[in-house]
Protein backbone atom coordinates (compact mmCIF):
# COMPACT_ATOMS: atom_id res chain seq x y z
CA UNK A 1 0.00 0.00 0.00
CA UNK A 2 1.39 3.82 -0.99
CA UNK A 3 1.32 5.20 2.22
CA UNK A 4 3.02 8.82 0.66
CA UNK A 5 0.19 10.90 2.21
CA UNK A 6 0.54 9.91 5.65
CA UNK A 7 3.73 11.55 6.80
CA UNK A 8 2.51 14.93 5.13
CA UNK A 9 -0.90 14.43 7.16
CA UNK A 10 0.43 13.66 10.46
CA UNK A 11 2.28 16.69 11.16
CA UNK A 12 -0.92 17.30 12.20
CA UNK A 13 -0.07 15.29 15.00
CA UNK A 14 3.42 15.70 15.22
CA UNK A 15 3.13 19.63 15.85
CA UNK A 16 5.73 20.59 13.36
CA UNK A 17 4.48 21.94 9.59
CA UNK A 18 7.04 23.34 7.33
CA UNK A 19 9.82 23.98 10.10
CA UNK A 20 7.33 25.45 12.92
CA UNK A 21 8.55 24.53 16.09
CA UNK A 22 6.50 21.84 17.90
CA UNK A 23 5.62 24.21 20.84
CA UNK A 24 2.04 25.70 20.06
CA UNK A 25 2.08 30.11 20.43
CA UNK A 26 -0.52 30.41 23.22
CA UNK A 27 -1.73 33.80 25.00
CA UNK A 28 0.82 34.97 27.11
CA UNK A 29 3.97 33.98 24.13
CA UNK A 30 5.28 36.44 21.72
CA UNK A 31 3.21 35.84 18.56
CA UNK A 32 -0.01 35.29 19.57
CA UNK A 33 -2.82 36.16 17.34
CA UNK A 34 -3.58 40.40 17.43
CA UNK A 35 -7.28 41.14 17.48
CA UNK A 36 -7.41 42.52 13.96
CA UNK A 37 -6.31 38.73 12.84
CA UNK A 38 -8.95 37.13 14.99
CA UNK A 39 -11.56 39.69 13.69
CA UNK A 40 -10.03 38.31 9.60
CA UNK A 41 -10.94 34.92 10.99
CA UNK A 42 -14.37 36.22 12.76
CA UNK A 43 -15.20 37.73 9.07
CA UNK A 44 -13.83 34.42 7.12
CA UNK A 45 -16.29 32.36 8.75
CA UNK A 46 -19.12 34.33 8.46
CA UNK A 47 -18.96 35.93 12.17
CA UNK A 48 -19.18 32.43 14.13
CA UNK A 49 -16.04 32.61 16.10
CA UNK A 50 -16.90 32.92 19.87
CA UNK A 51 -15.41 33.27 22.88
CA UNK A 52 -16.12 30.17 25.05
CA UNK A 53 -17.01 30.27 28.57
CA UNK A 54 -17.44 27.60 31.00
CA UNK A 55 -20.77 27.31 32.67
CA UNK A 56 -18.50 25.10 35.52
CA UNK A 57 -16.97 28.66 36.70
CA UNK A 58 -20.37 29.19 38.59
CA UNK A 59 -20.16 26.27 40.58
CA UNK A 60 -16.30 27.63 41.55
CA UNK A 61 -17.09 31.01 42.13
CA UNK A 62 -20.77 30.96 43.87
CA UNK A 63 -20.82 26.79 44.83
CA UNK A 64 -23.73 27.60 47.12
CA UNK A 65 -25.84 29.82 44.52
CA UNK A 66 -29.01 29.00 42.76
CA UNK A 67 -27.10 29.00 39.45
CA UNK A 68 -24.90 26.90 40.66
CA UNK A 69 -26.86 24.21 41.60
CA UNK A 70 -28.89 24.39 38.16
CA UNK A 71 -25.72 24.00 36.38
CA UNK A 72 -25.23 20.71 38.27
CA UNK A 73 -28.51 20.19 37.18
CA UNK A 74 -28.33 20.56 33.54
CA UNK A 75 -25.09 18.67 33.70
CA UNK A 76 -26.79 15.19 34.64
CA UNK A 77 -28.81 15.50 30.73
CA UNK A 78 -25.78 14.33 28.10
CA UNK A 79 -27.39 16.32 25.43
CA UNK A 80 -27.56 19.57 27.35
CA UNK A 81 -23.43 19.15 27.89
CA UNK A 82 -23.42 18.64 24.15
CA UNK A 83 -24.63 21.92 23.24
CA UNK A 84 -21.88 23.96 25.17
CA UNK A 85 -18.97 24.45 23.13
CA UNK A 86 -16.92 24.87 26.38
CA UNK A 87 -17.76 21.75 27.91
CA UNK A 88 -16.52 18.27 27.00
CA UNK A 89 -18.40 14.35 28.36
CA UNK A 90 -15.98 14.29 30.94
CA UNK A 91 -13.89 16.38 33.60
CA UNK A 92 -10.80 14.99 32.48
CA UNK A 93 -8.33 11.98 33.82
CA UNK A 94 -6.53 12.41 37.05
CA UNK A 95 -2.89 12.93 36.19
CA UNK A 96 -3.00 13.39 32.27
CA UNK A 97 -5.42 16.54 31.51
CA UNK A 98 -8.49 18.61 32.45
CA UNK A 99 -11.30 19.43 30.82
CA UNK A 100 -11.04 23.83 29.99
CA UNK A 101 -12.18 25.78 27.21
CA UNK A 102 -10.51 27.04 24.15
CA UNK A 103 -9.33 30.93 23.80
CA UNK A 104 -11.51 31.23 20.53
CA UNK A 105 -14.27 28.19 18.75
CA UNK A 106 -15.04 28.43 14.80
CA UNK A 107 -18.66 26.93 15.12
CA UNK A 108 -18.43 25.43 11.98
CA UNK A 109 -20.87 24.81 9.59
CA UNK A 110 -18.75 24.28 6.32
CA UNK A 111 -16.06 22.58 4.55
CA UNK A 112 -14.89 26.39 3.85
CA UNK A 113 -15.03 27.27 7.73
CA UNK A 114 -12.95 24.01 8.73
CA UNK A 115 -10.36 25.19 6.07
CA UNK A 116 -10.45 29.04 7.55
CA UNK A 117 -9.62 27.22 11.24
CA UNK A 118 -7.00 24.96 9.88
CA UNK A 119 -4.91 27.45 8.06
CA UNK A 120 -5.18 30.50 10.33
CA UNK A 121 -3.99 27.96 13.14
CA UNK A 122 -1.18 26.93 10.93
CA UNK A 123 -0.17 30.56 9.88
CA UNK A 124 -0.39 31.33 13.58
CA UNK A 125 0.96 28.03 15.13
CA UNK A 126 -1.61 27.83 17.51
CA UNK A 127 -2.58 24.57 19.40
CA UNK A 128 -6.08 23.59 17.47
CA UNK A 129 -8.37 21.07 18.32
CA UNK A 130 -11.58 19.29 16.94
CA UNK A 131 -14.79 18.54 19.05
CA UNK A 132 -17.79 16.80 17.98
CA UNK A 133 -19.73 14.67 20.39
CA UNK A 134 -17.14 15.68 23.10
CA UNK A 135 -16.71 12.29 24.14
CA UNK A 136 -12.61 11.49 24.31
CA UNK A 137 -11.75 10.35 27.29
CA UNK A 138 -7.89 10.90 26.28
CA UNK A 139 -8.46 14.70 25.97
CA UNK A 140 -8.21 14.98 22.14
CA UNK A 141 -11.28 17.22 21.80
CA UNK A 142 -10.00 19.35 24.29
CA UNK A 143 -7.55 22.06 25.17
CA UNK A 144 -6.75 25.46 26.85
CA UNK A 145 -5.37 28.47 25.02
CA UNK A 146 -6.36 26.38 21.69
CA UNK A 147 -8.01 26.99 18.56
CA UNK A 148 -11.27 24.74 18.69
CA UNK A 149 -13.31 23.38 15.76
CA UNK A 150 -16.70 22.80 17.05
CA UNK A 151 -18.15 20.58 14.55
CA UNK A 152 -21.75 20.01 15.70
CA UNK A 153 -23.84 22.24 13.42
CA UNK A 154 -22.33 19.74 10.78
CA UNK A 155 -25.12 17.50 11.71
CA UNK A 156 -26.95 16.37 7.91
CA UNK A 157 -27.42 12.60 7.41
CA UNK A 158 -28.05 11.84 3.37
CA UNK A 159 -29.32 8.33 3.30
CA UNK A 160 -28.41 6.25 -0.65
CA UNK A 161 -30.43 3.87 -1.99
CA UNK A 162 -26.68 2.74 -4.26
CA UNK A 163 -23.47 5.12 -4.66
CA UNK A 164 -20.66 4.19 -5.51
CA UNK A 165 -17.34 5.99 -3.98
CA UNK A 166 -15.56 8.30 -6.01
CA UNK A 167 -13.20 6.60 -8.44
CA UNK A 168 -14.49 3.22 -7.69
CA UNK A 169 -16.98 2.49 -10.34
CA UNK A 170 -15.02 0.02 -12.04
CA UNK A 171 -13.79 -1.98 -9.01
CA UNK A 172 -17.50 -1.48 -6.64
CA UNK A 173 -20.74 -2.37 -7.08
CA UNK A 174 -23.33 0.22 -5.68
CA UNK A 175 -24.38 -0.54 -2.86
CA UNK A 176 -26.72 1.56 0.17
CA UNK A 177 -24.67 3.80 2.29
CA UNK A 178 -25.65 6.73 4.23
CA UNK A 179 -23.28 9.89 4.31
CA UNK A 180 -23.16 11.69 7.77
CA UNK A 181 -21.75 15.19 8.47
CA UNK A 182 -18.59 15.76 10.74
CA UNK A 183 -20.91 16.62 13.64
CA UNK A 184 -23.51 14.19 13.48
CA UNK A 185 -24.03 12.37 16.72
CA UNK A 186 -25.35 8.64 16.29
CA UNK A 187 -28.80 9.86 17.57
CA UNK A 188 -29.31 11.42 14.39
CA UNK A 189 -27.47 8.57 11.93
CA UNK A 190 -29.80 6.42 13.54
CA UNK A 191 -33.46 8.17 13.17
CA UNK A 192 -31.98 8.66 9.43
CA UNK A 193 -31.01 5.46 8.42
CA UNK A 194 -33.11 3.52 10.59
CA UNK A 195 -35.96 5.05 11.66
CA UNK A 196 -36.58 6.87 8.42
CA UNK A 197 -35.19 4.36 6.01
CA UNK A 198 -35.36 0.80 7.95
CA UNK A 199 -31.41 0.49 6.95
CA UNK A 200 -28.56 -0.66 10.27
CA UNK A 201 -25.85 1.03 10.41
CA UNK A 202 -22.80 0.05 12.29
CA UNK A 203 -22.10 2.12 15.06
CA UNK A 204 -22.19 2.52 19.04
CA UNK A 205 -24.97 2.07 21.66
CA UNK A 206 -24.63 5.73 22.86
CA UNK A 207 -26.74 8.24 20.78
CA UNK A 208 -24.42 11.54 22.22
CA UNK A 209 -21.61 10.05 21.04
CA UNK A 210 -20.39 11.37 17.83
CA UNK A 211 -20.04 9.87 14.35
CA UNK A 212 -16.65 10.91 13.60
CA UNK A 213 -15.14 9.60 16.58
CA UNK A 214 -16.51 6.67 16.80
CA UNK A 215 -15.28 5.90 13.14
CA UNK A 216 -11.59 7.47 13.55
CA UNK A 217 -11.06 5.25 16.73
CA UNK A 218 -12.13 1.88 15.04
CA UNK A 219 -15.66 1.75 16.48
CA UNK A 220 -16.77 -1.16 18.73
CA UNK A 221 -20.55 -1.19 19.16
CA UNK A 222 -23.65 -3.07 19.56
CA UNK A 223 -23.36 -5.34 16.17
CA UNK A 224 -19.78 -5.42 15.99
CA UNK A 225 -19.94 -9.49 16.39
CA UNK A 226 -21.57 -9.95 13.32
CA UNK A 227 -20.76 -6.27 11.59
CA UNK A 228 -17.23 -6.39 12.63
CA UNK A 229 -15.76 -2.29 13.45
CA UNK A 230 -17.54 0.56 12.56
CA UNK A 231 -14.93 2.07 11.03
CA UNK A 232 -14.82 -1.14 8.70
CA UNK A 233 -18.18 0.03 6.95
CA UNK A 234 -16.12 3.38 5.88
CA UNK A 235 -16.86 4.01 1.73
CA UNK A 236 -15.41 7.27 1.47
CA UNK A 237 -14.53 10.17 3.29
CA UNK A 238 -14.06 14.30 2.69
CA UNK A 239 -10.91 15.36 5.14
CA UNK A 240 -9.43 18.93 5.34
CA UNK A 241 -5.87 18.30 6.17
CA UNK A 242 -3.21 19.60 7.89
CA UNK A 243 -2.00 21.90 4.69
CA UNK A 244 -5.70 23.08 4.04
CA UNK A 245 -5.99 20.74 1.08
CA UNK A 246 -9.57 19.30 0.61
CA UNK A 247 -9.27 15.97 -0.31
CA UNK A 248 -11.66 12.53 -0.70
CA UNK A 249 -10.37 9.42 0.66
CA UNK A 250 -11.87 6.47 -0.61
CA UNK A 251 -9.93 2.59 -1.58
CA UNK A 252 -9.63 4.01 -4.95
CA UNK A 253 -8.42 7.63 -4.01
CA UNK A 254 -5.78 8.78 -1.33
CA UNK A 255 -5.75 5.30 -0.39
CA UNK A 256 -3.53 5.13 2.23
CA UNK A 257 -5.21 8.17 3.95
CA UNK A 258 -8.50 6.14 3.88
CA UNK A 259 -6.46 3.57 5.32
CA UNK A 260 -5.04 6.00 8.24
CA UNK A 261 -8.37 7.47 9.21
CA UNK A 262 -10.12 4.15 9.43
CA UNK A 263 -8.86 3.95 13.57
CA UNK A 264 -6.24 6.45 13.53
CA UNK A 265 -8.26 8.45 16.15
CA UNK A 266 -9.73 11.37 15.93
CA UNK A 267 -8.40 14.54 13.99
CA UNK A 268 -4.77 12.83 13.81
CA UNK A 269 -5.07 13.04 10.24
CA UNK A 270 -6.93 15.92 9.51
CA UNK A 271 -10.76 17.09 10.05
CA UNK A 272 -12.85 14.71 8.35
CA UNK A 273 -16.32 17.01 7.04
CA UNK A 274 -18.05 14.06 6.22
CA UNK A 275 -18.13 10.07 6.06
CA UNK A 276 -20.01 8.08 4.12
CA UNK A 277 -20.67 4.44 5.28
CA UNK A 278 -22.44 1.00 3.93
CA UNK A 279 -25.86 0.11 5.24
CA UNK A 280 -27.27 -3.03 5.67
CA UNK A 281 -30.44 -4.74 6.48
CA UNK A 282 -32.13 -4.80 9.86
CA UNK A 283 -31.21 -8.15 11.79
CA UNK A 284 -34.43 -9.45 13.71
CA UNK A 285 -35.12 -8.09 17.48
CA UNK A 286 -36.06 -10.41 19.97
CA UNK A 287 -36.52 -10.45 23.98
CA UNK A 288 -36.98 -13.39 25.55
CA UNK A 289 -37.85 -12.66 29.74
CA UNK A 290 -38.85 -14.29 32.54
CA UNK A 291 -39.90 -14.07 36.06
CA UNK A 292 -37.44 -17.42 36.62
CA UNK A 293 -34.42 -17.06 38.31
CA UNK A 294 -32.88 -19.35 36.12
CA UNK A 295 -32.74 -17.16 33.38
CA UNK A 296 -31.30 -14.26 35.27
CA UNK A 297 -27.90 -12.86 34.14
CA UNK A 298 -26.27 -14.74 36.62
CA UNK A 299 -28.19 -18.15 36.25
CA UNK A 300 -27.17 -20.70 33.62
CA UNK A 301 -29.90 -19.95 31.16
CA UNK A 302 -28.64 -16.19 31.27
CA UNK A 303 -25.25 -17.80 30.89
CA UNK A 304 -25.63 -19.88 28.31
CA UNK A 305 -27.86 -17.54 26.54
CA UNK A 306 -25.10 -14.84 26.52
CA UNK A 307 -22.18 -17.30 25.60
CA UNK A 308 -24.21 -18.69 22.46
CA UNK A 309 -25.99 -14.95 21.25
CA UNK A 310 -23.97 -12.56 22.63
CA UNK A 311 -26.92 -11.24 25.21
CA UNK A 312 -27.06 -7.96 26.79
CA UNK A 313 -28.55 -8.47 30.52
CA UNK A 314 -30.95 -5.73 31.07
CA UNK A 315 -32.28 -6.20 34.82
CA UNK A 316 -31.98 -9.09 37.03
CA UNK A 317 -34.93 -11.09 35.53
CA UNK A 318 -34.24 -10.55 32.04
CA UNK A 319 -32.52 -11.34 28.88
CA UNK A 320 -32.16 -9.16 25.76
CA UNK A 321 -30.88 -10.46 22.67
CA UNK A 322 -30.32 -9.49 19.27
CA UNK A 323 -30.77 -12.92 16.56
CA UNK A 324 -30.86 -13.32 13.33
CA UNK A 325 -33.63 -15.28 11.40
CA UNK A 326 -34.04 -18.80 12.64
CA UNK A 327 -32.27 -18.56 15.63
CA UNK A 328 -35.14 -18.34 17.72
CA UNK A 329 -35.20 -22.20 18.19
CA UNK A 330 -32.07 -22.02 19.87
CA UNK A 331 -33.06 -19.83 22.11
CA UNK A 332 -36.15 -21.60 23.66
CA UNK A 333 -33.67 -24.73 23.59
CA UNK A 334 -31.50 -23.09 25.32
CA UNK A 335 -33.78 -22.06 28.13
CA UNK A 336 -35.49 -25.86 27.86
CA UNK A 337 -32.29 -27.32 28.80
CA UNK A 338 -31.92 -25.01 31.52
CA UNK A 339 -35.42 -24.79 33.11
CA UNK A 340 -35.99 -21.64 32.35
CA UNK A 341 -39.89 -20.28 31.28
CA UNK A 342 -39.57 -18.34 28.36
CA UNK A 343 -41.25 -15.96 26.46
CA UNK A 344 -40.05 -14.84 22.78
CA UNK A 345 -41.28 -11.81 21.40
CA UNK A 346 -39.80 -10.48 17.64
CA UNK A 347 -39.89 -6.91 17.96
CA UNK A 348 -38.85 -6.12 14.28
CA UNK A 349 -42.51 -6.43 13.23
CA UNK A 350 -43.36 -3.67 15.68
CA UNK A 351 -44.43 0.05 14.29
CA UNK A 352 -41.72 2.54 14.75
CA UNK A 353 -42.16 5.07 16.42
CA UNK A 354 -41.54 8.50 14.92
Amino acid sequence: MNRGRLPQAAAWAEGSVQGRPASRVRPSYPGWPSEANWDRLKREVGGRLITPQSPLSACRDAPSSALARAVLQRLRNPYSIGEQPGLTQTSGWVGAWTSQPSAYVVVARTTEDLVAAVTFARENNLRLVVKGGGHSYQGTSNAADSLLVWTREMHAVTVHAALVASGCAHVHAPQPAGTIAAGAQWRAAYQAVTTRAGRDVQGGGCATVGVAGLIRSGGFGSFSKNDGLAAAALLEAEIVTADGAVLIANACTNADLFWGIKGGGGGSLGIVTRRTLRTRELPLFGSASSTDTAASGSGPAGLALREHLAMRVEGPYAVAFTATRGVEAHVLDLARVHGARLDLVDHSRTPSLT
